[in-house]
């Protein structure tokens, strides 16, 4: 029991200097964390592009208009994650081919 709970903290120890090195090659704490935020703002813009997309299409009548559960999640203020974005898109995109 001792031993197990030697190896874990072993383990962690040597997680958190890989960690640390890894962390220092790229630059330190500061740096990973802009490069973080940057990457989820790059992300939150894509997501919007895509969003915007599929609203001015249905309001054009290019496509057909959204179900009543797709409409309230997407006019909602809930995060919408990439799959439900990609498939509503192909779903209506598709249609119209």
């Amino acid at each position: 029991m001792l031993l197990e709970i030697l190896k874990k903290k072993l383990r962690r120890l040597k997680k958190k200097r890989i960690i640390h090195k890894a962390e220092a090659a790229r630059g330190g704490t500061a740096c990973r964390i802009s490069t973080r935020t940057d990457r989820q703002n790059r992300i939150r813009c894509e997501k919007k592009k895509v969003k915007d997309d599929l609203i001015y299409s249905w309001r054009l009548g290019e496509i057909k208009s959204p179900t009543a559960d797709e409409h309230k999640r997407i006019f909602s203020n809930e995060v919408l994650t990439w799959n439900f974005l990609l498939e509503l898109q192909k779903k209506y995109w598709r249609e119209n081919i």
